[in-house]
């Protein structure tokens, strides 16, 4: 009889051990989920096109964090729901079921919302790196219209009928290469206006570059005409 009230008091033990440690695991897992929630609350979305993609290898490890947790949450969710349907001798139950199922909706309430401003995260980086690629293009786009400007803008209007033919040979084939370029641009002013008006990060920014350059094309077209 002694020995059998020693065997079920170790048993009782051996179960309340085994749910502090899985506990204290709960506890563990709750920190490192404060840490990275701390490090998705940045406000840097990057200036540049390269600080942000260098922004997106960062999120990225932190994403694979994120992930081995899940599977922590995952091992020790499973650890608590045996550790809950699981009775001792006489009955025994080292604590309130409803204590442990609480334990586990804190962690599935907590990896969710790890998730959550992980994915928000994610979607505003690559809504800046889509910002920083078209302030890219309009930054290429500008340079090459102020040098056609600067062509057409020119005072020189030849000297005599040969100098004056050459004139306008180049003027035909600049006329022909902003065209094209023009045709070829479409496709970037649809992306840039769709941006634009998507209410994303940095919409504002490339509303108002899409907006200059539109008018510098209104100008380049003036001095065309023009010349």
């Amino acid at each position: 009889y002694l020995q059998e009230l020693l065997k079920n008091r170790r048993t009782r033990l051996e179960m309340s051990k085994a749910l502090q440690k899985a506990f204290q695991e709960v506890s563990y897992i709750l920190y490192s989920m404060d840490e990275i929630k701390q490090r998705l609350l940045t406000d840097d979305n990057g200036k540049h096109l390269m600080s942000v993609e260098d922004l997106i290898q960062k999120h990225t490890l932190v994403e694979a964090d994120i992930n081995v947790l899940s599977e922590r949450v995952r091992g020790v969710v499973q650890n608590l729901q045996n550790l809950r349907d699981e009775v001792g001798p006489e009955g025994y139950r080292p604590c309130d079921p409803s204590v442990i199922d609480g334990r586990i909706d804190e962690l599935d309430r907590a990896l969710r919302e790890l998730f959550d401003m992980a994915n928000n995260r994610r979607s505003r980086l690559d809504e800046s790196k889509n910002r920083c690629q078209f302030l890219w293009e309009m930054a290429e786009e500008d340079a090459w219209l102020k040098e056609k400007e600067q062509i057409l803008s020119s005072s020189e209007i030849g000297h005599d009928l040969t100098s004056v033919n050459l004139l306008i040979s180049k003027n035909r084939t600049l006329d022909d290469d902003i065209e094209a370029h023009y045709n070829q641009l479409q496709n970037s002013t649809t992306n840039w206006h769709t941006f634009a008006s998507s209410g994303n990060y940095g919409a504002d920014d490339v509303r108002r570059r899409t907006d200059e350059i539109m008018g510098s094309w209104d100008n380049l077209k003036l001095l065309q005409s023009i010349r």
